[in-house]
């Protein structure tokens, strides 16, 4: 699975791209994609047309978010001083990360 990455350093956040899940494969492309990541799932909440997760990496917290009718996934972080974080994720996303 090829992911691309846009990193919004303001907004402190880190969008895919490419062959993106729907609502009802969600959970299953994010679990493998943090656990290739090695960040850990604090929390899992879904509503109609979205997931949100809490994640832990390394002790910086982020989210990753879902949203079905825009099929838009991205990472956001808490701290938007840690943009390198993303910028690390993207690397490793790009990078071929197997999913």
């Amino acid at each position: 699975m090829k992911l691309t990455c846009q990193l919004d350093q303001q907004q402190g956040t880190l969008s895919l791209a490419g062959d993106l899940p729907d609502y009802d494969d969600f959970s299953d492309f994010g679990e493998r994609l943090t656990q290739a990541l090695e960040i850990r799932v604090v929390e899992r909440q879904s509503g109609a047309d979205r997931h949100q997760w809490s994640l832990d990496f390394e002790g910086s917290r982020l989210r990753l978010h879902f949203e079905g009718y825009s099929s838009a996934v991205w990472f956001e972080l808490e701290d938007r001083s840690e943009t390198e974080l993303l910028s690390y994720l993207g690397r490793r996303i790009e990078g071929g990360l197997s999913l």
